[in-house]
């Protein structure tokens, strides 16, 4: 198209009211797409992203959290600090879909992902990273009979052995929170 049939376009819009509101709302309704288009991509990815990166951090954490709960609650044991180490990172096993290609030649076997909402592959399971050590700071880590309850909490919890646990005593003048 040349300018002269572009300004012919535009007299023609501009001549009828109907035509100019009906064009108006056009141009609006594509402008809103394509602003609330790139403001959804750009939020999925970043969510996907924190998502992966959260995972092990948030496991970690969970387990954490969640010894410590359990520990204050031993007899003896009091106030309770817990630091989990891990090795690797998690894992994740994608839904796949495959398909046998034949040639005249030789056989392929093809495999694409398959992918759920926002894009984002299907995951099929989620191996969290291997449980290395275990830290207990707590009051009653000076106590023996307090630390072995504590040993055996931990170890049958996580289902690691006892020398990957270390217990100590809390230091009563620091407050580590």
């Amino acid at each position: 198209m040349n300018l002269i049939n572009i300004q012919n376009i535009l007299k023609t819009i501009k001549s009828s009211r109907k035509m100019t509101i009906y064009f108006s709302l056009i141009i609006i309704s594509v402008l809103f797409l394509i602003f609330f288009n790139i403001i959804d991509n750009g939020e999925n990815k970043e969510s996907n992203t924190n998502n992966e990166i959260n995972t092990e951090s948030d496991y970690i954490s969970n387990i954490e959290s969640d010894l410590t709960k359990i520990i204050s609650k031993i007899e003896g044991a009091g106030d309770t600090i817990v630091m989990v180490t891990s090795e690797g990172t998690s894992k994740y096993e994608y839904a796949k879909e495959e398909h046998n290609i034949k040639s005249a030649d030789k056989n392929e076997l093809e495999e694409k992902y398959i992918y759920g909402e926002n894009d984002s592959p299907v995951t099929i399971s989620i191996e969290n990273p291997k449980i290395t050590g275990v830290l207990v700071v707590c009051e009653g880590g000076d106590n023996s009979a307090v630390k072995e309850k504590i040993y055996k909490a931990v170890s049958t919890s996580l289902n690691i052995r006892t020398n990957q646990i270390y217990v100590t005593q809390k230091n009563k003048k620091e407050n580590f929170r």
